[in-house]
């Protein structure tokens, strides 16, 4: 499963909203451009923050099977070091999945209803453009950020 799958259903959205990797942000009196995408300014309807739930680097359902069979033979003296092993690396598996880094985004709405999340780690990053394009649309500026 790619990551922009993972982060598609842990936003947990409709279907109108697209995952795009992080990249160049440029703004003009007309248009906000995201790498290659270009948008016009008239046509985004909000902005913000938007936080994504990684998803599990290790399925859910591997892990509790493996913790079960773990324990299962565990208790069977023949098999009790391999139970162990198993019970061992299914509680790795809980511990590589909730050590994953947060990751945030900036959300764009368009006037179509569609969105666009571009997403980043750096959350004081995401801030920053956040505020940087509400000043821009108060303004009558033009500029560009990375």
């Amino acid at each position: 499963m790619s990551s922009n799958n993972i982060l598609t259903n842990a936003l947990q959205d409709n279907g109108d909203t697209t995952i795009e990797p992080p990249s160049f942000i440029e703004i003009t009196k007309k248009t906000v451009r995201f790498g290659s995408n270009i948008y016009q300014f008239r046509n985004i309807t909000g902005f913000g923050l938007a936080e994504a739930k990684n998803g599990n680097v290790v399925p859910i359902k591997l892990i509790l099977i493996g913790f079960a069979v773990g324990l299962f033979l565990a208790n069977i003296p023949d098999f009790r070091f391999w139970g162990i092993f198993i019970a061992l690396a299914a509680i790795v598996g809980i511990i590589v999945n909730s050590s994953q880094p947060k990751r945030y985004g900036l959300q764009l709405e368009l006037n179509s209803g569609r969105k666009r999340v571009f997403i980043t780690r750096d959350l004081e990053g995401v801030k920053k453009v956040v505020s940087v394009l509400y000043n821009f649309m108060e303004s009558d500026q033009e500029g560009s950020f990375n």
